[in-house]
């Protein structure tokens, strides 16, 4: 075969070679452009389904290559117990979430079971910049320093800080401090209740949120610390016995008058099944200390009670602080994570891609004003708005934390827990024995969280 022969057929082998790679990339582009099929699972633990729409269609033309993926959203149950066991077993039989919903430091059990998102695999780069200090540890280093790599936790949209629900008709100065707060309740002129705090859940349900207020003014922040914090429960429950030097109801009982009254409350509260927020609504109690998202349990309460505070008399205010010169609050939030078991796992990551941009967090807002964004962009915003249309006068701007506010999360450990011992032991004929209650709260969720863990056997609980 002659020279030019060769050179010719080499140049065609060349051609059709380039052509069948032409080709095979042509398909392959096509193939990635084409939406996938299949379903997304995620489970919700607040909000709606419905209310995540917006969210669902957002991200099909973010990502249009899942344009044809169902994404379904799921709310299972309420019940924070049923949740975690629920998600235990199915994740790990592999017909659970692909993504999931917890609360941040409420359930042990559960952030055990997680593994962070590496750099790499999910841009965060300018994470740290765009949201909330609060979520500062979502996002950290692993690894030597050659072989450094950044990771990321998880996916909030929102976050919550205490805050004060008032009645402008009852009470005009609402109290800054904790000295104040004492001066409210000694000098109180009014016949209601200055606030919602001392009694038990049974009576005032997010007694588990407000109380850590005290722990963390004793240096606590996690219920495993509160076995020699005797005097914390005893300073919390003490606003049910200061005197009230101006009552209008003769009494000759050590407690005072605006106790006695919410003590008489208490059988008819259990009859109707209503709470402390319904004697606000009935103007029997000043002022409330809750998230943000009360507003929803008033507007609630008030269809229950059958005489409402007008809305226009209920406004916000800040958080009660230590001193004016230390301000503190503490902080809640939910988080979005991919099921380390998942089939979807690329799809997924794609969600959670469209969850971190500002769209995103956009949409959110607009489905739940009474949240303050992960995002700090977004702050400006939030002077202006109103937590609901009926409350019109309630502003999430009074949630907000401010520059020279610590704000912490609370390491509940096993929330739900926390409020059955506080439920079951508080609400007694007898006088509450506080030191036996802060030693088993402490050694109870401890070792149940040990037990669930692995690092310890049921018949060590059951021994305390």
């Amino acid at each position: 075969m002659s020279q030019k022969k060769i050179i010719f057929l080499v140049i065609v082998g060349i051609l059709a070679l380039s052509i069948i790679i032409g080709f095979t990339y042509i398909s392959n582009q096509q193939q990635k452009k084409k939406p996938s099929t299949g379903t997304i699972k995620i489970w919700i633990t607040d909000g709606t389904t419905e209310s995540y729409q917006g969210i669902i269609d957002g991200f099909k033309k973010y990502a249009p290559e899942y344009a044809r993926t169902e994404i379904l959203i799921e709310k299972q149950t309420s019940d924070p117990d049923r949740y975690r066991t629920l998600l235990l077993s199915t994740i790990t039989e592999g017909n659970g979430p692909d993504i999931f919903m917890l609360k941040k430091w409420e359930d042990d059990i559960l952030e055990s079971k997680i593994e962070p998102i590496p750099g790499d695999v999910l841009d965060f780069w300018d994470f740290e910049k765009r949201y909330d200090d609060i979520f500062r540890d979502l996002v950290y280093s692993t690894g030597t320093w050659e072989d450094k790599k950044t990771v990321i936790k998880w996916v909030p949209l929102w976050f919550e800080t205490l805050g004060i629900f008032y009645n402008k008709t009852l009470i005009r100065d609402v109290p800054k401090t904790l000295d104040e707060l004492d001066l409210t309740y000694s000098e109180s002129s009014s016949d209601a209740y200055p606030t919602n705090i001392w009694l038990s859940p049974t009576y005032t349900p997010n007694m588990i949120d407000i109380y850590p207020l005290w722990l963390i003014k004793d240096g606590v922040d996690t219920y495993a610390d509160v076995y020699d914090r005797k005097s914390t429960l005893e300073s919390y429950l003490n606003y049910g016995a200061l005197e009230s030097q101006n009552s209008k109801i003769n009494t000759e009982d050590t407690n005072t008058a605006n106790t006695k009254v919410l003590n008489d409350e208490k059988p008819a509260m259990l009859k109707g099944k209503n709470t402390t927020l319904d004697l606000f609504m009935e103007w029997k109690i000043s002022m409330v200390l809750w998230y943000p998202s009360l507003v929803l349990d008033l507007e609630k309460s008030s269809k229950r009670v059958e005489e409402s505070i007008d809305s226009n008399d209920i406004l916000t205010e800040r958080i009660i602080q230590i001193s004016k010169q230390k301000k503190q609050n503490i902080g809640k939030y939910n988080f979005f994570w991919i099921s380390k078991y998942t089939n979807n796992g690329l799809a997924s990551m794609k969600f959670l891609e469209y969850l971190l941009t500002p769209e995103a967090q956009r949409l959110y807002m607009n489905e739940y004003p009474y949240i303050i964004p992960a995002q700090v962009e977004f702050y400006a915003t939030t002077k202006k708005i109103a937590l609901s249309e009926n409350f019109s006068k309630t502003k999430l701007d009074s949630f907000v934390p401010l520059l020279e506010e610590k704000l912490s999360v609370f390491h509940y450990g096993i929330k739900s827990k926390f409020e059955r011992y506080l439920k079951d032991w508080l609400d007694t004929s007898t006088e509450p024995d506080i030191e036996s209650i802060t030693k088993n709260i402490s050694v109870e969720i401890g070792c149940e969280i040990n037990w669930l863990t692995g690092w310890s056997v049921s018949s060590d609980c059951q021994s305390n």
